[in-house]
């Protein structure tokens, strides 16, 4: 016999006196099942995202919430509602889906394109799809949030442990990838603005709530030993301070935001100082100047063997596959230089160029665009306001970090189109409806 779970308080009635028809609440429990396993698996994936070795588990979980919402909208209970996306970012994401599919025709290694279609670019569309399609209210978003923030709270911990007690067992267990772990961090923090915003879009966090939450990602970083993670961090946070400017932004507060964002710049300012000297001093302990170290960093010499293997295919690239020519960039590297390996080009503009040419560098960019526009046509609304400044210092975090490396591949990806797509969900199915009147009195913090 089915149970129920029933809302407690008074009974709601029509204008006609006969009980309402009451909401997913009181239906039986076993038809919210999919629901609850979409959920508990979205968020489940979201928090293991920046763990090393998960990549089984990261991929069951998206299945799984996959299946579940694919049972919804078979069953009739719920669409995928992908004719609400954005006209152009749809015309510009299905012309990098078919380039790279495409790619196979010319690709110097058919094999690895063909891997690399299945792994890389069939899970980023369909983690987008998921990830869109099951966000539906503000709720579905909060626990996405708190899911990516927990878990690179938890992982910088364990890295923590890792250095400070080598000892333990399976400690090494605990290592995060630096440059992986960095870019997650770099997409993840801005996320912070929707914990700070207001109901119902925001979750409306008090400040010291807020500051822990930032100190706490901070510390995380420091333990990655990642320089341009500050600098994304720095880019970030002036694009959201002039998002926040441009917005729909009562006067009382600029004031304060601009105090606010002088601060953050100052004690992102005193780390990158910090971790660039400290780096110098560990990992180029001959250079006498920071500026000297720079010289010793092997990745002038990468991009200059990128650019040459560029200018052999300019048009349409050597194969869909960030390492599609990963032997020819090791083998032009010196003996000492290839440790640990470079097999690929280090900069997400020059590896996308080399792939799929200059047809896929305009493809690409074509792409960010979108999702750029996307993002900042919410900044004039009360609801649209957060996803803006959060959906748009992500992606100012996110290229910036990939200037100097690539992390536009799993699991970097498949986290940024994660947050797109409940940004973006969020975005057409909440803030470009009327608001409620409690949203439209709400103040931004």
């Amino acid at each position: 016999m089915p149970q129920f779970c029933l809302r407690i308080g008074p009974t709601r009635r029509d204008p006609n006196g006969a009980p309402e028809r009451t909401p997913i609440e009181a239906q039986p429990t076993h038809r919210n099942v999919p629901h609850r396993l979409y959920t508990w698996a979205a968020a489940i994936s979201l928090f293991i995202a920046p763990f090393p070795s998960t990549a089984g588990w990261r991929t069951a979980m998206l299945l799984i919430a996959a299946s579940a919402l694919a049972f919804l909208a078979l069953s009739g209970r719920r669409g995928l509602g992908l004719a609400s996306l954005p006209r152009e970012f749809t015309v510009a994401a299905l012309g990098w889906v078919a380039l790279c599919v495409a790619s196979l025709a010319w690709t110097d290694v058919g094999w690895y394109t063909s891997e690399e279609l299945r792994r890389e670019l069939l899970y980023s569309v369909l983690t987008f799809v998921v990830f869109y399609a099951g966000t539906r209210e503000p709720r579905d978003l909060h626990i996405g949030v708190k899911a990516l923030i927990a878990g690179a709270l938890v992982m910088g911990a364990l890295e923590w442990v890792r250095q400070l007690f080598p000892w333990l067992p399976r400690a090494v267990k605990y290592e995060a990838a630096q440059g992986s772990f960095s870019t997650h961090l770099a997409i993840v923090a801005p996320l912070l603005a929707l914990i700070a915003w207001p109901g119902p879009v925001g979750m409306a966090a008090r400040p010291r709530t807020i500051a822990l939450l930032a100190i706490g990602l901070i510390v995380s970083g420091l333990a990655t030993e990642n320089r341009m993670l500050w600098l994304s961090l720095a880019a970030g946070a002036v694009v959201a301070f002039v998002v926040f400017q441009a917005g729909a932004v009562p006067d009382r507060h600029r004031t304060r935001l601009r105090r606010v964002l002088l601060a953050t710049l100052a004690v992102i300012a005193l780390v990158i100082a910090a971790s660039w000297e400290y780096k110098v001093a560990r990992y180029y302990p001959k250079a006498a100047t920071t500026v000297e170290s720079l010289s010793m960093d092997e990745r002038p010499r990468v991009w200059a063997a990128a650019i040459a293997l560029f200018e052999e295919r300019p048009l349409l690239g050597h194969g869909f596959g960030r390492e599609i020519v990963g032997d020819r960039i090791e083998r032009s590297l010196p003996e000492d230089r290839r440790q640990p390996r470079i097999r690929h080009g280090h900069n997400v503009f020059l590896d996308v160029a080399l792939q799929l040419g200059a047809l896929g560098f305009a493809i690409f960019v074509a792409l960010l665009a979108t999702l750029v526009h996307a993002h900042a046509r919410m900044r004039r609304t009360q609801l649209g306001a957060p996803i803006a400044i959060a959906g748009l210092a992500m992606i100012a975090t996110f290229v910036t970090k990939n200037q100097t490396d690539d992390f536009f591949y799993r699991p970097g990806s498949l986290t940024f189109w994660a947050i797109n797509g409940m940004l973006l969900a969020i975005a057409t199915r909440v803030a470009l409806n009327p608001a409620p009147p409690a949203a439209r009195d709400s103040s931004p913090p």
